[in-house]
């Protein structure tokens, strides 16, 4: 028998509700498909819905203010499982994160603990696993006996030294005897809108063995953002369209209303995920595994764009974040 699928209840709750949507027009669609095509008969196709078994991790008490978000799974080596979520706002002023472990396959869960963070993400790292997420600071929590106990959280960085944290449970790349990741630090205090503009990916790498509690046994890289990193992008002149993306008018620090009641904040790119290429032919492989490639949701006013930078491990052991080239 395989595990059920683990979600949460909003998300399932809003799949039923569009897929019932779907289901209604699904008959007309095929035979408006028959009509085109061939005339020949197709026998019905049986359609499994999405999450048809699932197990609860948690039920918002309020779904109208307390939304459930930031879901983060992980496999032990001994075989447990181990989920993280946050409520969206803390009931009665509670740490909003949970920490969750299964034994059976996702059947039954046991909370482990509550934290005070947002977007984190649980990651193993030699014989620890970690939580890291953000509260203007980064903060970590460790746990050594596979999720069932964990420390306090812990300040990687302090606001005298740099706060303005951010990034969503993003990926964990896992390359000789290292942990590679990005976080994102918002690096200026102009953009009146959506702050996108200034947020700058961080590549953090650190030692699978050290204890990464401790901002010393981290290395991170340089910091570039959209308003730092473009020519002329602080003036609101974009010298060019970037392949055909139909960027829509910058108004830094300003939002632009590209549409009626709409607004639009100035360009930027967040979310980021991290990966080695490792494709001998492919275009953009480092020959030296010395290079990293940093993949972000583009913020353009459009749908559908990703933006890209490359990290540059250097001998001497920093990291230089900067555009690839073709």
């Amino acid at each position: 028998m395989n595990p059920p699928d683990i979600t949460l209840c909003a998300y399932s709750n809003f799949m039923k509700k569009h897929l019932s949507i779907f289901y209604s027009v699904f008959p007309a669609l095929c035979l408006l498909f028959s009509a085109c095509g061939e005339t020949r008969e197709t026998p019905p196709q049986a359609i499994r819905p999405l999450a048809q078994t699932h197990v609860e991790l948690a039920r918002s008490p309020d779904p109208q203010k307390i939304p459930l978000y930031t879901p983060a799974i992980l496999a032990a080596d001994n075989g447990r499982l181990v989920a993280a979520f946050e409520y969206g706002k803390s009931p009665k002023d509670e740490p909003n994160a949970r920490i969750l472990t299964s034994d059976d396959g996702g059947r039954t869960w046991t909370q482990r603990a509550k934290m005070r963070m947002t977007h984190g993400r649980v990651f193993k790292a030699g014989k620890s696993l970690y939580y890291l997420g953000h509260k203007s600071n980064l903060r970590i929590a460790r746990s050594l006996d596979n999720g069932t106990t964990w420390s306090e959280t812990v300040d990687l960085t302090h606001p005298k030294t740099g706060g303005g944290w951010h990034q969503s449970a993003c990926n964990v790349w896992h390359d000789k005897g290292n942990v590679y990741l990005v976080m994102e630090r918002r690096m200026l205090k102009n953009a009146k809108a959506w702050p996108v503009s200034e947020l700058a990916p961080v590549v953090m790498r650190g030692k699978e063995t050290d204890d990464l509690t401790q901002l010393k046994n981290w290395t991170l890289s340089n910091e570039v953002c959209a308003a730092t990193l473009i020519p002329g992008y602080q003036e609101n002149k974009l010298p060019w369209d970037f392949f055909g993306v139909p960027f829509y008018p910058n108004d830094y620090p300003n939002a632009t209303p590209p549409a009626p009641k709409r607004n639009n904040a100035p360009i930027g790119f967040l979310e980021s995920n991290i990966v080695r290429i490792t494709d001998p032919k492919h275009y953009w492989h480092d020959p030296k595994g010395k290079t990293l490639h940093v993949f972000m949701r583009a913020h353009t006013g459009g749908t559908g764009y990703a933006a890209m930078l490359k990290a540059v491990e250097k001998n001497d052991g920093t990291i230089e974040m900067a555009l690839e080239k073709v």
